[in-house]
């Protein structure tokens, strides 16, 4: 859980104290702990912070193509912060398949979109760490990117490197929502 101040994120972690608690639910961790990551923001340029999952928020928003000019944002990992740049690279044919749940009823959207592509580019930024912390989303660390759909502004495929396991496309399988996109 973090707590954002304009000095600093608080950070209270609850993990599996070992193998046998990680089969159990978050109630019954064992390994707990408070931490603190100060950061000055003027100095570093931020107007705001985020957080990780909030990219694909943000990027829901300018799916419709208003992503022009490249953002930039404070984003801050499990100890620092990141600037993440996110910069559209034009659109790409990309098949779907995926279930989307509505009030109403459910859907199989299936086919071939012109996907939006959205590669995410970060650097650690000034921090009282010993080493730089990697950005990770989703487990991604390199060649971040999130592809679009610009007609429902859903993430429909996440694409990158995940350390040990090599180069990941993660897709759209299931989608709930409570009103129906443009």
């Amino acid at each position: 859980v973090y707590r954002f101040t304009d000095q600093g994120v608080f950070r209270h972690r609850i993990e599996p104290g070992n193998k046998k608690e990680a089969a159990l639910g978050p109630e019954k961790w064992t390994d707990t702990g408070e931490s603190f990551y100060p950061y000055d923001l003027a100095r570093l340029g931020c107007s705001a912070v985020t957080e990780r999952s909030l990219l694909v928020y943000i990027l829901s928003a300018v799916a419709d193509g208003r992503l022009k000019d490249p953002l930039a944002c404070c984003v801050f990992g499990k100890r620092q912060l990141h600037h993440v740049r996110l910069s559209q690279h034009g659109q790409v044919p990309l098949d779907v398949n995926y279930i989307e749940k509505g009030s109403q009823a459910a859907v199989r959207r299936q086919g071939t979109i012109k996907a939006l592509k959205i590669a995410i580019a970060t650097e650690p930024m000034e921090s009282n760490l010993d080493q730089p912390e990697n950005f990770s989303f989703l487990g991604f660390r390199k060649d971040i990117i999130i592809y679009l759909d610009p007609a429902a502004g859903l993430p429909v495929q996440v694409s990158g490197v995940i350390p040990g396991v090599g180069n990941v496309h993660l897709k759209l399988q299931t989608v709930s929502l409570s009103h129906r996109p443009k």
